[in-house]
């Protein structure tokens, strides 16, 4: 037997106090006067007997009251098979997962009711003296700090359901910075959670060999489960009034298939498509929504499917812009032909400026979307450095070279921005024999490719040098090989390179039908695009267009009853948007200027590590690390079993009971045992 506050036994020489009474007994004697005295000596002997009975069981029950009493304030115990580090001061890390996960049904309510049932009990299971810190996937500050148990048990009552996700190296790594705060203190960690498997990575470890842990699980009944994993737009480029196809993936998490999900989609508040989805087990499978925006300006989209019980992740949002117009500036030599300017001239959705080789504007290439160079005779270094600038902040340049003079000058810009540079020029006559119909230019160009199309011919052009340091993309190849024209990823832009100028005489692809739908594509693609969608916990900033700052930040973030002030920084590439973790719910946001006027929508989803309802089995969990111990979700009292796992069997208990028994023993003693007058 050992005893948890061995100090409290030196209060056992308070036992000596009746033993001392009992020895000197000052009580007075009464003379009594008989008349007859023939049977004292008889009485005498009979009442000093009862008389020293009844004392001596009197003392034995003073001195035991007083003796189990103070083993009980000295709390001993039976120690458990396993040797625990018990002292007083204990410092206890609890962590709860508080993720979505753990609002699905339980025994006794939601799994997260269950989860601050235990941390109560846990938490009872220990001294009043024991310092207690709360950990919860919001990772919060005020939880960062050593807590009395009252003020833990206050910390309980404030968690709710939240969307960040943690795994448990993340949860150990945090608990274990504030152990080192604490040295030579007993450390005891105990982890609330439903364990799913993505809780646990493969390589996990216990990162402080001297962190008694414990798993508590809580575990609800098995349920199926289907969610919207992710959403994407089969073109990049929008357009009012053209179709949009949009690509949903949802998958079923479950062990059994699922007939006819429904799937809706809004824009704008607005339905604007529906369908629905079977699912196999444990599969992800694709629809495609066709709809049709009327017009400009930013898109809220909502995907909903109908999955009961579990719908925290059954909405996903996104947004996207459709831009009113695309900016091109054509930067033509004398000598070019006017195909470019035919082609976009009179088109609405296109806003074309032109400026001639002589005459060039540098401040207009920043404002437009697209940059044509047609024909110059040479790139000079201030229009290198500022097509340079232009592109790595996300604009795109189309090149339709010379076929002589100034190709140095070219080949030096190409150069720095990651492309191939031009060589020799070939007089060989060639045609097109493919093109790349899996590139966005021609995605969906073509209802059906003829067996033997027509395709652009040429009678010289300039040979491409294929650099493997460059991110090429063929859109036409000629036979031998050689391209007519190729893009180039750079920066966060695009430069697309011809092999030939637009000349009749040198080639029919001004005059060629491909000309159009790949000119335009081209352009429509030069529209800068945003993310569709972020993820709660993960993504700390946002992307936006350029905005100007100023002392004061007037730029709001909004949705319902929701508003903060961002934090923005300037990048070469537009504004980069500070949230960190201030969104906390799933939907679109809205980004608003100095007037209230709408710069941009945010969409923000939660994590879908969340949406697979798998979990560890006891027998997977037993063992993890050399001090981990599973604590399942059956059983009695947490309380109990806590209090045994760390001072074995607790004996206190019954202590105060046999103290009362005897307290009660004297009081019956002294109050039945019938009296005898002292002689």
């Amino acid at each position: 037997m050992s005893f948890l506050f061995p100090t409290f036994l030196i209060a056992l020489a308070a036992a000596a106090v009746p033993v001392l009474i009992h020895l000197f007994n000052f009580r007075r004697f009464k003379r009594l006067r008989f008349t007859n005295v023939k049977f004292l000596q008889e009485i005498r002997q009979e009442t000093d007997s009862r008389s020293k009975i009844k004392h001596w069981l009197i003392l034995a029950a003073r001195v035991l009251t007083l003796v189990f009493l103070v083993l009980a304030f000295a709390r001993p115990y039976i120690p458990s098979g396993e040797e625990k580090a018990v002292s007083e001061g204990n410092m206890v890390g609890i962590y709860i997962d508080n993720s979505y996960s753990m609002g699905g049904p339980g025994t006794e309510g939601t799994l997260l009711d269950q989860a601050l049932q235990k941390a109560t009990q846990i938490a009872s299971g220990y001294p009043l003296d024991t310092r207690f810190q709360l950990v919860t996937n919001d990772f919060k500050g005020e939880h960062h700090r050593w807590v009395s148990r009252g003020e833990f048990f206050d910390l309980l009552e404030e968690i709710s359901l939240a969307p960040p996700v943690r795994t448990l190296d993340q949860v150990l790594l945090r608990i274990t910075d504030s152990f080192e705060e604490e040295p030579g203190s007993a450390r005891r960690v105990y982890i609330i959670s439903d364990f799913q498997k993505n809780f646990i990575p493969a390589e996990a470890q216990i990162p402080d060999s001297t962190l008694h842990l414990s798993m508590v699980m809580v575990r609800g009944a098995e349920m199926a489960n289907v969610s919207i994993d992710s959403a994407w737009f089969i073109s990049p480029a929008h357009q009012a009034g053209n179709l949009e196809e949009l690509v949903v993936r949802l998958r079923n998490y479950s062990d059994r298939s699922v007939e006819n999900v429904p799937l809706k989609l809004l824009v704008n508040g607005r339905q604007e498509a529906i369908g629905d989805i079977s699912l196999p087990a444990r599969t992800g499978l694709n629809d495609t929504l066709i709809f049709r925006p009327e017009e400009a300006g930013w898109k809220r989209g909502e995907l909903a499917i109908t999955d009961h019980p579990i719908i925290f992740d059954d909405r996903f949002y996104f947004s996207y812009r459709v831009a009113p117009r695309i900016n091109v500036l054509l930067i033509r030599s004398a000598a070019a032909g006017n195909y470019l300017e035919t082609l976009f001239g009179e088109d609405e959705f296109i806003e074309l400026t032109i400026n001639s080789e002589s005459g060039i504007d540098y401040g207009l290439i920043p404002e437009n979307n697209l940059v044509i160079l047609s024909g110059l005779s040479a790139i000079s270094s201030g229009l290198a450095g500022r097509l340079k600038e232009f592109v790595e902040q996300g604009g795109d340049l189309l090149v339709f070279p010379p076929l002589s003079g100034g190709l140095p000058g070219y080949n030096d810009f190409l150069a720095q921005v990651h492309a191939d540079t031009y060589d020799s020029i070939s007089r060989q006559p060639n045609q097109v024999v493919r093109l790349n119909l899996e590139q966005d230019i021609f995605r969906n160009v073509f209802e059906r490719m003829p067996r033997n199309p027509d395709l652009p011919r040429v009678q010289q052009y300039l040979r491409l040098n294929n650099s493997s340091r460059t991110s090429k993309e063929s859109l036409l190849t000629m036979r031998g090989n050689d391209d007519l024209m190729a893009r180039y990823a750079s920066g966060k832009g695009a430069v697309y390179l011809s092999a030939v100028p637009l000349n009749e005489r040198v080639s029919n692809f001004p005059r060629h039908a491909l000309f159009v739908p790949l000119l335009y594509r081209v352009a429509l693609l030069s529209m800068q695009n945003y993310p569709l969608y972020y993820t709660i916990g993960e993504d700390q900033s946002v992307q936006a267009g350029s905005l100007e700052l100023s002392e004061r930040n007037n730029y709001r973030i909004r949705k319902d009853d929701f508003e903060m002030i961002p934090s923005i920084r300037n990048r070469d590439s537009g504004s980069e948007v500070f949230v960190s973790d201030q969104v906390r719910e799933p939907g679109n946001y809205i980004l608003s200027g100095p007037h209230d006027e709408e710069l941009a929508v945010f969409a923000f989803n939660n994590a879908k590590t969340e949406s697979d309802l798998a979990y560890f089995s006891d027998a997977e969990l037993e063992g993890y690390g050399e001090a981990g111990s599973v604590i399942s979700s059956g059983g009695g009292s947490l309380e109990r079993l806590v209090a045994v796992e760390n001072f074995g069997i607790q004996l206190w208990k019954y202590c105060v009971v046999l103290a009362l028994v005897f307290l009660a023993a004297e009081i019956i003693l002294i109050r039945i045992w019938p009296a005898t007058p002292k002689i």
